[in-house]
């Protein structure tokens, strides 16, 4: 199992699962978390241990130790070691690698790139 660190609070995933926070509501593979703390209102901070499948949260931040297999989306920052796909933030993204475009309203630092960077800060890569 992964671990999953929502505002704190610790929940456990299977592995190569996606996580979303969608309207307060914490999803584990597109279903409403159901453990007791399954709501995360306000800033969210997402920190996941383990390789995730794809990580979204629409308000705040992205920490993985690890590897996103797909896609890392964030109104804040991104911050992990792999994106498979497309790492996209409101803030900075900070990754090893992006497969595919990364696209940010702050900086973008991180090695190779796959696609395109777009970038309202600094670009530091390769």
């Amino acid at each position: 199992m992964n671990r999953c660190v929502i505002n704190g609070v610790s929940i456990e995933v299977p592995p190569g699962s996606s996580v979303s926070v969608v309207n307060d509501v914490i999803y584990v593979n597109g279903s409403p978390y159901d453990g007791k703390e399954g709501k995360a209102s306000g800033i969210v901070k997402i920190e996941i241990h383990g390789d995730p499948l794809n990580v979204k949260a629409e308000h705040g931040d992205i920490e993985v130790h690890g590897n996103v297999q797909g896609d890392a989306e964030a109104a804040g920052s991104v911050r992990c070691q792999q994106v498979g796909q497309n790492a996209t933030a409101g803030g900075s993204i900070h990754a090893d690698d992006v497969g595919g475009n990364a696209s940010a309203g702050g900086s973008v630092k991180c090695g190779s790139v796959g696609g395109n960077i777009t970038a309202g800060g600094s670009v530091k890569h390769g």
